[in-house]
């Protein structure tokens, strides 16, 4: 199965993820874990549903992007400035 990107390929430094779970998910090892992750997640909603939720994934990698990161590293002080880690 190939997967169609959610976002423009994220270019930053991926977390360190668990490879065990992610071989029940769509796409192959060669793609970025969240793309395989949130197309797991779509698969399962009604087609008006997983658009909009495919947009608003889009818009949180775009964002996560922006400094840098990567949506799997965020992390609520990344999010909320109140929070004090």
């Amino acid at each position: 199965m190939t997967l169609v990107p959610i976002a423009p390929v994220i270019d930053a430094r991926l977390p360190a993820v668990r490879p065990a779970p992610l071989g029940r998910l769509p796409g192959t090892s060669d793609d970025d874990p969240f793309q395989r992750l949130a197309a797991g997640w779509l698969v399962g909603h009604a087609d008006k549903t997983a658009t909009a939720y495919r947009r608003d994934l889009g818009a949180w990698a775009k964002w996560c992007a922006q400094p840098g990161g990567h949506p799997l590293a965020a992390e609520r002080h990344h999010v909320d400035p109140g929070c004090v880690t």
